[in-house]
């Protein structure tokens, strides 16, 4: 079973603000985004930890 705010489909792209050995799958994360945004898949500078 998904989880309510879950997504059922992959997503690569950049982790930032973790230490790599941090990561987990299933970990719930955050999008950063650049300050002038264009409207495509590149405004989202990386994804960040949020809590557990």
């Amino acid at each position: 079973m998904l989880p309510k705010d879950g997504a059922d489909t992959g997503m690569a792209h950049l982790l930032g603000e973790v230490d790599p050995e941090q990561v987990q799958i299933g970990m719930r994360v955050e999008a950063v985004f650049k300050e002038e945004r264009e409207g495509n898949i590149f405004d989202i500078r990386y994804f960040r930890p949020i809590g557990r």
